[in-house]
């Protein structure tokens, strides 16, 4: 929050930019529904915080639930750049899931209780926003793990042998575990975030790399919903 009070600040009195009044109303209200959640989190006290009045936050993001779902959002981009800028140098998908992975051990650690309030605890109106997050993040993984090679061998690279449907389930996989890990890590916080990254590379790849050489495809037809009828 002090960086985008410092950017306010910068400008003179009625000439801040909209985007920049914008990132500084959202940073404040992250603070606040973390504070005091969603139901104790109030847009006077918003307002009062932010040095602006009621109308324009309402003109400028919107309803105290529409500020609710902007900083969901926010967090959720903030997240998922965290991770892509971390495993993007990665050569191999073990390399990848260590350093995407302590990106977003990383990113939690820095960002505790707003990931425990905005996205891990979000009252129940918000499950939506929350899982369209979770999609995003999904099909971020799967990019990422069709985009790099098993491994580096002798005979060369080892290349991904698994369709888009497959990498779809073990997208969702790979980010379950993560998750979880996440709110374990919460009850021992004395855990490095490189331990925590190191035991889901561990445990994760070996069996992604026995999926991608052994087997030319996890499903030997397609799921129910996509089979032809015969006619």
């Amino acid at each position: 929050m002090q960086r985008s009070g410092a950017e306010v600040a910068s400008f003179t009195h009625g000439k801040v930019p909209r985007e920049v009044r914008v990132r500084h109303i959202l940073a404040l209200a992250e603070e606040l529904f973390v504070e005091r959640g969603f139901s104790g989190a109030s847009m006077d006290k918003l307002a009062q915080r932010a040095g602006v009045s009621k109308p324009m936050i309402y003109e400028l993001v919107g309803s105290k639930d529409e500020v609710f779902e902007a900083c969901i959002r926010r967090l959720g981009e903030e997240l998922a750049a965290a991770v892509a800028g971390g495993a993007s140098s990665a050569n191999t998908w073990h390399d990848q899931m260590q350093a995407g992975g302590l990106a977003f051990f990383r990113f939690v650690a820095d960002h505790r209780a707003a990931w425990t309030v905005l996205l891990a605890g979000s009252p129940r109106p918000f499950d939506r926003e929350v899982g369209e997050l979770r999609r995003q993040q999904h099909t971020l993984v799967a990019a990422l793990m069709a985009a790099a090679p098993v491994d580096h061998s002798s005979e060369g690279e080892t290349p991904v042998n698994i369709d888009s449907f497959e990498l779809d389930a073990l997208s969702h996989t790979v980010n379950g575990a993560f998750e979880a890990l996440a709110g374990w890590w919460g009850d021992h916080p004395e855990v490095r975030p490189e331990q925590l990254a190191e035991w889901v590379a561990a445990l994760i790849t070996p069996g992604l790399r026995a999926m991608a050489r052994e087997r030319p495809s996890l499903r030997s037809e397609a799921p129910p919903s996509k089979r032809r009828r015969a006619p």
